[in-house]
Parts: structure tokens; sequence; C-alpha cells
């Protein structure tokens, strides 16, 4: 059974979700994040706004290069080259964070 795990997002990253250019989200091994899977619902919450998304992969990398010599940046974040996301991850987690694990989400709109 699915369930729906609300996410705090900065109103940046959310609205390249609710307009479907992104569509892979990053997050840290936080226990509730490494329960999430496939299938489950993701509600993105920032200000006012929420907008929920379909889980339908999940993978877990151990380091932040190898999840971008992997995942397109592309649907990562379109308006930012590879090594601008890179240091704009580090800065939202610092590499103590990323030793939690870093959990890809791939997402699209619920049908």
């Amino acid at each position: 059974m699915s369930k729906i795990i609300d996410l705090p997002i900065y109103m940046e990253y959310f609205k390249m979700i609710a307009s479907g250019k992104k569509t892979i989200e990053i997050r840290v091994g936080y226990y509730f994040i490494k329960n999430v899977k496939v299938g489950d619902i993701l509600k993105f919450r920032s200000r006012n706004q929420t907008c929920e998304m379909l889980v339908v992969r999940k993978t877990e990398y151990k380091t932040l290069e190898e999840l971008m010599s992997i995942e397109d940046p592309v649907r990562i974040n379109h308006t930012r080259t590879r090594d601008q996301q890179i240091h704009d991850i580090n800065k939202i987690y610092p590499p103590e964070k990323q030793k939690l694990g870093l959990f890809v989400f791939e997402i699209k709109t619920p049908v």
C-alpha cells in the first residue's frame, strides 16, 4: 500500500517539479527517506503550495560524484550546469549529511 510523504522544498525547485521539468529529486538518507518505496507519493510543500508526485524509481548512491556521473543533470535542474548543481547540492546537504546516503527519486505526475 502506498503512502504519502510530506517534503519541504525550496520554491525554486518546487516550481520545476510542478511544471514537470524536474523529474529527479535528491534527498539524504534520513530514516523516513530510506523507507520511501516505489509507488509512494511525495507531497512537496513550499510556502502555501503543494504538489504530489509518484515515485517510479528509487536509487541509492554512496557519493555525490557517483550520483552525478550516472543521473542526467538536466532532469535534476535544467537551469544549472552539472558543476553548479554539485555546488548547490553540497550547500543543501554538506558532506557530513551525504554520509547518510544519497537517494534519487524519479518522479512523475500521478495518474
